[in-house]
Protein backbone atom coordinates (compact mmCIF):
# COMPACT_ATOMS: atom_id res chain seq x y z
CA UNK A 1 0.00 0.00 0.00
CA UNK A 2 1.67 2.89 -1.38
CA UNK A 3 0.84 6.91 -0.50
CA UNK A 4 2.57 10.11 -1.65
CA UNK A 5 1.88 12.83 0.21
CA UNK A 6 3.51 16.53 -0.65
CA UNK A 7 4.96 18.78 2.53
CA UNK A 8 6.61 21.33 0.36
CA UNK A 9 7.50 23.02 -2.99
CA UNK A 10 5.05 22.93 -5.77
CA UNK A 11 2.55 20.66 -6.34
CA UNK A 12 4.18 18.33 -9.24
CA UNK A 13 2.02 15.42 -8.40
CA UNK A 14 -1.47 15.01 -6.36
CA UNK A 15 -1.23 13.26 -2.90
CA UNK A 16 -2.31 9.87 -3.79
CA UNK A 17 -2.39 6.10 -2.58
CA UNK A 18 -2.80 2.82 -3.56
CA UNK A 19 -0.89 -0.38 -4.49
CA UNK A 20 2.61 -0.56 -6.01
CA UNK A 21 3.55 -4.18 -7.13
CA UNK A 22 6.43 -5.07 -8.88
CA UNK A 23 8.79 -8.34 -9.33
CA UNK A 24 12.42 -7.76 -9.16
CA UNK A 25 15.48 -9.48 -10.38
CA UNK A 26 18.67 -7.85 -9.02
CA UNK A 27 22.58 -8.71 -10.13
CA UNK A 28 25.39 -7.47 -7.88
CA UNK A 29 28.82 -7.63 -8.43
CA UNK A 30 31.12 -6.78 -5.13
CA UNK A 31 34.80 -6.46 -5.79
CA UNK A 32 35.83 -3.96 -3.26
CA UNK A 33 37.93 -4.09 0.04
CA UNK A 34 35.59 -3.21 2.73
CA UNK A 35 31.89 -3.09 2.39
CA UNK A 36 31.07 -0.31 4.61
CA UNK A 37 33.83 2.41 3.30
CA UNK A 38 35.19 0.79 0.28
CA UNK A 39 38.83 2.13 -0.88
CA UNK A 40 39.78 0.01 -3.92
CA UNK A 41 37.95 -1.97 -6.09
CA UNK A 42 34.50 -1.63 -7.88
CA UNK A 43 31.32 -2.55 -7.05
CA UNK A 44 28.68 -3.22 -10.57
CA UNK A 45 24.46 -2.89 -9.43
CA UNK A 46 21.57 -3.78 -11.69
CA UNK A 47 18.06 -4.54 -11.24
CA UNK A 48 14.88 -5.00 -13.38
CA UNK A 49 11.43 -4.34 -12.05
CA UNK A 50 7.99 -5.13 -13.36
CA UNK A 51 5.52 -2.99 -12.37
CA UNK A 52 2.00 -4.87 -12.06
CA UNK A 53 0.59 -2.17 -10.31
CA UNK A 54 1.38 1.32 -9.53
CA UNK A 55 -0.80 4.22 -7.95
CA UNK A 56 -1.98 6.82 -11.21
CA UNK A 57 -0.22 4.01 -13.93
CA UNK A 58 -2.97 2.42 -16.55
CA UNK A 59 -1.60 -0.62 -16.53
CA UNK A 60 2.34 -2.07 -16.17
CA UNK A 61 5.91 -1.37 -17.29
CA UNK A 62 9.09 -2.16 -16.83
CA UNK A 63 12.10 -0.34 -15.60
CA UNK A 64 15.43 -0.51 -15.22
CA UNK A 65 18.07 0.92 -12.58
CA UNK A 66 22.23 0.71 -13.07
CA UNK A 67 24.91 2.02 -11.11
CA UNK A 68 28.67 1.31 -10.78
CA UNK A 69 31.26 2.49 -8.53
CA UNK A 70 34.81 2.71 -8.25
CA UNK A 71 37.31 2.72 -6.05
CA UNK A 72 41.28 3.23 -6.12
CA UNK A 73 43.54 3.77 -3.05
CA UNK A 74 46.48 6.44 -3.81
CA UNK A 75 48.16 5.71 -0.58
CA UNK A 76 47.58 4.17 2.92
CA UNK A 77 44.87 7.33 4.06
CA UNK A 78 43.83 8.57 0.93
CA UNK A 79 41.72 7.53 -1.60
CA UNK A 80 39.24 8.35 -4.91
CA UNK A 81 35.95 7.22 -6.02
CA UNK A 82 33.62 7.77 -9.30
CA UNK A 83 30.15 6.63 -9.59
CA UNK A 84 27.38 6.29 -12.48
CA UNK A 85 24.38 5.33 -11.93
CA UNK A 86 20.89 5.78 -14.14
CA UNK A 87 17.57 4.27 -14.41
CA UNK A 88 15.06 4.55 -17.29
CA UNK A 89 11.52 2.93 -17.65
CA UNK A 90 12.45 2.55 -21.22
CA UNK A 91 9.83 3.63 -23.98
CA UNK A 92 6.86 3.74 -21.24
CA UNK A 93 5.84 7.03 -20.18
CA UNK A 94 2.49 6.07 -18.33
CA UNK A 95 4.04 4.72 -15.38
CA UNK A 96 2.42 6.97 -13.03
CA UNK A 97 3.73 8.01 -9.71
CA UNK A 98 7.76 7.49 -10.82
CA UNK A 99 9.56 4.98 -10.27
CA UNK A 100 12.94 6.91 -9.27
CA UNK A 101 13.56 9.70 -7.15
CA UNK A 102 17.20 11.82 -6.48
CA UNK A 103 17.57 14.49 -3.27
CA UNK A 104 19.42 13.49 -0.20
CA UNK A 105 22.83 11.66 1.05
CA UNK A 106 24.98 10.90 -1.64
CA UNK A 107 21.80 10.92 -4.03
CA UNK A 108 22.21 14.86 -4.37
CA UNK A 109 22.56 15.83 -0.66
CA UNK A 110 22.39 19.27 -0.89
CA UNK A 111 18.59 18.44 -1.71
CA UNK A 112 15.80 16.95 0.49
CA UNK A 113 15.04 13.09 -0.17
CA UNK A 114 12.40 13.04 -3.15
CA UNK A 115 13.18 16.25 -4.22
CA UNK A 116 13.54 14.67 -7.67
CA UNK A 117 10.42 12.30 -8.14
CA UNK A 118 10.91 11.62 -11.91
CA UNK A 119 10.62 8.45 -15.12
CA UNK A 120 14.26 8.52 -15.67
CA UNK A 121 17.58 10.05 -14.57
CA UNK A 122 21.62 9.58 -14.34
CA UNK A 123 23.59 10.79 -12.11
CA UNK A 124 27.73 11.30 -11.62
CA UNK A 125 29.81 11.50 -8.81
CA UNK A 126 33.23 11.82 -7.84
CA UNK A 127 35.14 12.08 -4.58
CA UNK A 128 38.22 11.61 -2.25
CA UNK A 129 38.30 9.55 1.15
CA UNK A 130 40.64 10.41 3.27
CA UNK A 131 41.49 8.13 6.90
CA UNK A 132 41.68 10.44 9.36
CA UNK A 133 42.50 8.37 12.70
CA UNK A 134 42.43 4.68 13.75
CA UNK A 135 39.69 4.67 16.73
CA UNK A 136 39.69 2.37 20.00
CA UNK A 137 37.29 -0.28 20.07
CA UNK A 138 34.62 1.17 21.88
CA UNK A 139 34.28 4.13 19.57
CA UNK A 140 34.43 2.28 15.99
CA UNK A 141 37.39 1.27 13.63
CA UNK A 142 37.93 4.43 11.71
CA UNK A 143 37.43 8.08 11.05
CA UNK A 144 37.34 9.54 7.79
CA UNK A 145 36.80 12.54 6.27
CA UNK A 146 34.66 11.82 2.37
CA UNK A 147 34.04 15.01 0.05
CA UNK A 148 32.87 14.79 -3.45
CA UNK A 149 31.27 16.95 -6.35
CA UNK A 150 27.45 15.39 -7.55
CA UNK A 151 25.67 16.41 -10.74
CA UNK A 152 22.88 14.82 -11.92
CA UNK A 153 19.79 14.91 -14.28
CA UNK A 154 15.95 14.09 -13.65
CA UNK A 155 14.09 14.02 -16.96
CA UNK A 156 10.04 14.56 -17.64
CA UNK A 157 9.47 16.98 -14.76
CA UNK A 158 9.35 20.83 -13.98
CA UNK A 159 12.35 21.38 -11.63
CA UNK A 160 14.41 24.35 -10.01
CA UNK A 161 17.62 23.60 -11.87
CA UNK A 162 17.60 21.93 -15.44
CA UNK A 163 21.43 19.96 -14.11
CA UNK A 164 21.26 20.13 -10.43
CA UNK A 165 24.76 19.83 -8.85
CA UNK A 166 26.15 20.37 -5.59
CA UNK A 167 29.64 19.57 -3.54
CA UNK A 168 29.60 17.62 -0.45
CA UNK A 169 31.52 17.38 2.84
CA UNK A 170 31.12 14.68 6.22
CA UNK A 171 32.90 12.69 8.68
CA UNK A 172 32.09 8.91 8.14
CA UNK A 173 33.14 6.68 11.70
CA UNK A 174 32.47 3.21 11.17
CA UNK A 175 31.24 1.75 14.01
CA UNK A 176 29.59 -1.65 15.57
CA UNK A 177 26.29 -0.27 13.83
CA UNK A 178 27.51 0.32 10.31
CA UNK A 179 28.75 3.89 9.21
CA UNK A 180 27.50 6.77 10.54
CA UNK A 181 27.95 10.44 8.74
CA UNK A 182 27.15 14.03 9.83
CA UNK A 183 27.92 16.10 6.50
CA UNK A 184 27.11 19.05 4.55
CA UNK A 185 26.24 20.02 0.90
CA UNK A 186 26.17 22.95 -0.91
CA UNK A 187 24.21 22.96 -4.04
CA UNK A 188 23.30 25.29 -7.25
CA UNK A 189 20.21 27.63 -7.29
CA UNK A 190 21.27 28.17 -3.14
CA UNK A 191 20.38 25.00 -1.82
CA UNK A 192 22.51 23.44 1.26
CA UNK A 193 21.33 20.99 3.65
CA UNK A 194 23.01 19.67 6.98
CA UNK A 195 22.45 16.01 7.35
CA UNK A 196 23.01 13.06 9.80
CA UNK A 197 22.89 9.34 7.95
CA UNK A 198 22.98 5.93 9.99
CA UNK A 199 23.72 2.81 7.69
CA UNK A 200 25.01 2.26 4.10
CA UNK A 201 26.68 5.58 2.76
CA UNK A 202 28.44 3.96 -0.30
Amino acid sequence: DFKLTRNIGAVEFPNVGGRQGFTQLRYLIDRTDDRSVPRQGYRVESSFRYFDANPLASGGFPVAELQTSFFHRLNPPSSIFLTASGGTPFSYQDVGVPPFSLGGPLRLSAYGTNTFLTNQYFLFQAGYIRRLRELTPLLGRNLYLVTNYEIGKAYFGSYASNLPMDINAGILIQTFLGPVVFGGAVGDTGHSKFYFKIGRYF
